[in-house]
């Protein structure tokens, strides 16, 4: 996010002054202090509708259930490494081209399908991660990171084509509320 720009930015800062042997002049940063106020002045209300709306009627309660110490469960741990071809990465770009979206929005869409189809369910819910605008975080070092709900609806009538259109404007309606906290107080 943003603050790695500026962290990278004081670094060179501290490096242009050891060689230069100048004193270091640094921007004030906003205190957490501050932040949080500066949070707290935000309008969550619309925010908050938007999640409960994303998430109305949702009532599959499926998740993994895995306990590690009494290996209980019907999922097995395990750890998987794989890696895309030239000719995929290719295929993955040109289709996301072609329907207008990123290949992030496509390997969104694909867990999703992956997820209806593990749990047997046409609708699943699972979380995203994102940074927080750098506008929101102007001024503050650190990690600004919130994990936010993405649903997947599938039917016969849906085409691929669809869900991902519908996985985008998920996406791009996400970025008007990434100042709320999300479905944790919308369900």
């Amino acid at each position: 996010g943003g603050d790695s720009m500026l962290i990278m930015r004081e670094l060179l800062q501290y490096y242009h002054a050891l060689l230069t042997q100048s004193p270091l002049k640094l921007a004030p940063l906003l205190s957490y202090r501050e932040f949080i106020q500066k949070w707290h002045t935000f309008d969550t209300r619309s925010g908050t509708n938007y999640w409960q709306e994303l998430l109305k009627n949702y009532i599959n309660d499926n998740v993994f259930l895995y306990n590690k110490k009494t290996a209980v469960g019907i999922f097995k741990q395990q750890h998987i490494e794989f890696s895309l071809s030239e000719p995929q990465i290719k295929d993955m770009k040109s289709m996301s081209q072609r329907i207008g979206c990123s290949r992030n929005i496509l390997i969104q869409t694909a867990w999703g399908i992956l997820l209806n189809q593990y749990f047997g369910q046409s609708d699943v819910v699972f979380g995203v991660v994102r940074a927080y605008p750098s506008s929101l975080t102007q001024g503050c070092r650190g990690p600004f990171y919130h994990t936010f709900p993405v649903r997947v609806k599938t039917s016969n009538a849906v085409t691929i084509a669809d869900l991902l259109r519908e996985v985008y404007q998920q996406n791009v309606k996400m970025k008007s509320f990434i100042h709320t906290h999300s479905a944790r107080n919308a369900i």
